[in-house]
């Protein structure tokens, strides 16, 4: 297969992205080919060549050219509707309606004119207008009114005892030194003082050494007694006012009086008291629609509405405008006055009729079906081999990763047998890593890669002689094995894979079985090394094998689809569609699961190193 890797080499072999397109152009085609094959559209041409084409379609064209008109329905319906329109009931119907009473009373039923009408006539007898007219004529209104409550309150609160000695205390000349110490913390300290001058204790030291602080707070508390501020304050704090402020002073009772008294005394109430005292009633909107109303009402349109609302030959017309009598009738004049009923007529007066069928719109319809892009496209290649390949193959299972995370139903992340034997992963002889379990996976943009990286870890390592023992790896890796899950005997197996090598790091894309052989490797590459093998079993500790090994360089850092096709008498790998490797002997006849790993098999290893299958899909034979 030297040229196949030349073509590789020189680069003609087809593109991935080209083999990929065109298998999913090849794929839509034929879905498209069987959606078709159960359409609609087939279904009725089948069913129309079908139809065309027999005996009974013949017959039914030979009965049709003999039909006559006269004797015919046809004729029937054009003399039941001649007599129709002599009747006298019809002919008043339709003169009524084309009357020019019958069209004035139609411009103005339903009209914006008649609604506003309406509407005011409505207005005009409703309770609320009843009111507002009652209400604008009375002379009393003013006293009806919230804000005339209000004034009455606030009158009546400055009258009162209370608010006229409030009042009068906070107008007095001296409230403005009053107001300046009370409840003041001055105050407050004097007055306690001035209590402390009249005890026991103060009069006790008077009559002792003097003291001087107290006595000079006592001097300084006689001059403020002489001071005009003080003799203010108190000369109204003792005043016959003063309860009354105080019980005021701050309250929600004066808060309220204040506040009716902001309202009775500003502009808009003085101005909605002179509003409602001038109001009459021909100065409101309702005044205004009143008389609109009995204009309208006086209106020689309106009143002839009205009247003819109200007449019998409206009732008359109304009983049968939409009955049966001229809905038959109006649709018997449409049929015998269509182009369909005059077409028909001369259909049956005319020899050559048969064009004019139903039965020959089927055909025509067959016809132009025959020539349809569908039907045309749909038999050239319903029986065409172009998609032979496709029909070979039955999917039996595939991956393409679009997961966020690996799919455990389908992989293991170790050896089969070490999922079956110890429930955790070891290490074959040679192998200088060791498997973890799923953590140099990872999954991102329908892509999942196999990383092997420089990492301590420990870990068993199988040992044919003495099984399994502890052992200290230097590097992890992973490997992705359908053991558990799925096997295929027969059929063919391929992924999309780029290889990203490392020296002494190994990627492979293999299959196999439940002993250490049968093996076929899809691919093994290794350093600079593609190696395409067998293995069977002549001496376990030393398999047979046949490799075809390729320079790894012209396959790696790109994504490429690896395939394999393998029936009893031959196995044939294949790289992007291009035949690499046939195998005709040693074939093996058992069921094998697919196993994709990357590990180190050197002693210097270039790390890390990744192997990317974008998807993978195992197909048995169609039969």
């Amino acid at each position: 297969m030297a040229s196949s890797s030349l073509k590789f080499l020189l680069g003609f072999y087809p593109k991935t992205d080209k083999i990929e397109s065109t298998r999913n152009e090849l794929i839509k085609e034929f879905e498209a080919l069987t959606q078709f094959s159960n359409s609609e559209e087939l279904a009725r041409f089948q069913y129309l060549e079908q139809y065309v084409n027999s005996p009974e379609f013949t017959e039914r064209k030979k009965q049709i050219e003999a039909l006559v008109f006269k004797g015919s329905e046809e004729e029937r319906n054009e003399n039941e509707y001649y007599r129709l329109k002599k009747s006298a009931e019809i002919k008043f119907f339709y003169k009524f309606k084309a009357s020019v009473a019958y069209a004035q009373y139609l411009s103005l039923n339903g009209s914006k004119a008649i609604a506003d009408f309406e509407a005011l006539k409505a207005f005009v007898e409703s309770q609320q207008f009843k009111k507002a007219k009652a209400y604008a004529n009375d002379k009393h209104k003013w006293e009806k009114t919230e804000e005339f409550a209000k004034q009455q309150e606030f009158q009546k609160l400055a009258e009162s005892h209370e608010i006229k000695n409030y009042f009068k205390f906070i107008h007095a000349k001296e409230f403005a030194d009053f107001q300046k110490l009370y409840l003041s913390d001055e105050i407050s300290e004097f007055e306690t003082f001035e209590k402390y001058t009249h005890s026991p204790e103060f009069k006790t030291l008077s009559k002792k050494e003097a003291n001087d602080e107290v006595h000079q707070k006592y001097i300084a508390h006689k001059k403020k007694k002489e001071q005009p501020l003080y003799k203010h304050y108190f000369h109204l704090r003792n005043s016959n006012l003063f309860d009354d402020f105080r019980k005021l002073y701050d309250s929600k009772e004066l808060s309220h009086y204040k506040a009716l008294e902001e309202v009775v005394k500003s502009p808009q109430f003085i101005e909605k008291k002179k509003q409602v005292e001038s109001l009459r009633f021909k100065d409101t909107p309702e005044y205004k629609k009143e008389e609109e109303y009995n204009q309208l009402a006086s209106s020689k349109d309106i009143r002839m509405y009205y009247k003819m609302k109200a007449s019998k030959q409206l009732a008359q017309f109304e009983k049968l405008n939409g009955s049966k009598t001229i809905t038959d009738y109006e649709t018997l004049e449409k049929y015998i006055l269509s182009d369909a009923f005059k077409s028909r007529k001369a259909y049956l007066l005319d020899k050559s009729k048969w064009n004019k069928t139903e039965e020959y719109q089927l055909q025509d319809e067959y016809e132009q079906l025959k020539k349809s892009p569908k039907i045309t496209w749909y038999l050239s290649v319903k029986d065409s081999d172009k998609f032979n390949e496709l029909k070979k193959w039955k999917l039996t299972f595939q991956d393409d990763f679009s997961n966020a995370k690996l799919d455990r139903e389908k992989w293991l992340t170790r050896y089969y047998w070490g999922e079956m034997v110890l429930n955790d992963t070891y290490a074959l002889p040679g192998e200088k890593h060791l498997f973890t379990d799923g953590k140099n996976i990872s999954i991102n943009d329908s892509t999942a890669k196999i990383t092997t990286q420089s990492e301590k870890i420990k870990g068993k390592e199988w040992n044919p002689i003495y099984g399994f023992n502890p052992k200290e790896f230097d590097y992890t890796s992973a490997i992705l094995c359908s053991g558990n899950n799925f096997r295929l005997k027969y059929g063919k197996i391929e992924a999309k894979i780029k290889i990203n090598p490392g020296n002494d790091v190994m990627h492979a894309f293999w299959l196999a079985g439940n002993t250490i052989t049968p093996q076929i490797d899809v691919f093994k590459c290794i350093s600079n090394k593609l190696m395409l093998s067998t293995f069977w079993d002549t001496d376990p500790n030393k398999p047979n094998h046949e490799s075809l090994v390729l320079k790894a360089s012209t396959y790696t850092g790109k994504y490429l689809i690896y395939s394999l096709e393998w029936t009893p008498e031959k196995l044939t790998w294949r790289i992007n569609n291009v035949e690499i490797k046939t195998q005709t002997t040693n074939i093996p006849s058992e069921p094998m699961h697919v196993v994709l790993n990357s590990g180190v098999y050197g002693e210097n290893p270039k790390v890390p190193a990744s192997m990317e299958i974008d998807w993978i899909r195992c197909f048995e034979y169609n039969n």
